[in-house]
């Protein structure tokens, strides 16, 4: 596990999985934290959220000039920003819908195959994955152990 999420997915689709490639040219920029609102005044950044400021959807090139605008202002002003780039790839797919759900859990589609991303308050880690068979040997479900060890 890496980053407190979970990707569940078919071992062969992984090949055409695109973590950080945007699939369609667009990208997002998201910031918050304690300076956020203030730095948006400056940078003229829409809010996203009552917390979150930035651009959402516009080509990844436009983008990473207005992030970089951003954490320059950040360090000459010695503001407190939390940032992220979100190129809009299948991790962003996922994430997209794991940080709008109540469950903090998504899908997407990989080469026409579904995987399903969810968060952890476990944190990074080594957990062990079980996986029960029917007596046909057909997966029936797959059991992640989280436990302190």
């Amino acid at each position: 596990m890496d980053y407190a999420r979970l990707l569940i997915a078919d071992f062969d689709v992984l090949g055409a999985w695109h973590h950080e490639d945007s699939l369609d040219g667009l990208a997002d920029f998201v910031f918050w934290g304690q300076d956020a609102q203030k730095a948006a005044l400056s940078l003229n950044a829409p809010a996203l959220s009552e917390a979150e400021f930035g651009w959402t959807n516009l080509p990844v090139e436009m983008i990473l000039e207005r992030g970089a605008a951003v954490e320059e202002h950040e360090r000459t002003n010695d503001l407190k920003l939390a940032t992220d780039f979100r190129p809009h790839s299948h991790h962003w797919q996922v994430m997209r819908d794991s940080r709008s759900s109540p469950t903090e859990s998504g899908m997407t589609d990989v080469d026409g195959v579904q995987v399903c991303n969810f968060m952890t308050t476990w944190g990074d880690g080594l957990f062990e994955v079980h996986r029960d068979l029917s007596n046909s040997d057909e997966l029936v479900q797959i059991r992640i152990e989280f436990e302190s060890r």
